[in-house]
């Protein structure tokens, strides 16, 4: 009974948005995100993009949930920040019952300027299930990189959650078809600071 407990305890960390008009774009991202990274990029200087944790989660839950994983329904998703660590949230049921699952990362860049996710521990309710969910995650991932084709990205990110394998952060704004690198990372209470810069 206490270990059945311990599964279904909701962490209080967990706060999923539930927003209004959901079936909408965000607009913290149409009003303010995508402005930001669009209107920095023209400047071709470096600068930080400030991402609210209230407003990421306003993001992820406008996307189509549940989803697939492994045979389970993940759905209910929710981000925190807090002093150098992200938490990723979200349900699975077990028996019929909704469990939170977390995932508890200390994302940063290397001296070689790449970023390493650095998860530390998983957990079922307020209970760690670290190697039984790892080894799950990289089953779910060796096939999904099997069926991806040509899609390296996919093959680069499981080795990033595998194997911690560092991942060179340059991405594309698709709008300017502009590369950005991330040189610096800073997690901090309800925000995640990302410094940019145009390549």
């Amino acid at each position: 009974v206490a270990v059945a407990f311990m599964f279904m305890r909701t962490p209080a960390r967990y706060k999923p948005a539930h927003p209004e008009n959901a079936d909408k774009v965000s607009p913290y991202l149409t009003n303010y995100l995508a402005p930001e990274i669009y209107n920095n990029v023209q400047l071709d200087a470096p600068f930080d993009l400030i991402i609210t944790e209230e407003g990421l989660n306003d993001i992820i839950a406008r996307d189509i949930w549940p989803q697939k994983a492994g045979g389970d329904n993940f759905y209910a998703p929710s981000v925190a920040f807090e002093n150098g660590t992200i938490y990723l949230m979200g349900k699975v049921n077990y028996s019929r019952l909704p469990v939170v699952m977390t995932i508890v990362a200390r994302a940063k860049l290397n001296p070689d300027g790449k970023i390493q996710i650095n998860i530390e521990t998983i957990k079922a309710g307020i209970v760690d299930i670290t190697p039984f969910a790892m080894g799950r995650a990289e089953g779910i991932l060796t096939d999904r990189v099997k069926d991806a084709g040509d899609r390296s990205w996919l093959a680069d990110l499981s080795d990033a959650l595998m194997k911690n394998a560092p991942i060179d952060p340059i991405f594309t704004v698709s709008a300017h078809k502009r590369q950005v690198r991330l040189t610096a990372i800073k997690i901090q209470e309800d925000v995640l600071t990302l410094t940019l810069k145009p390549q």
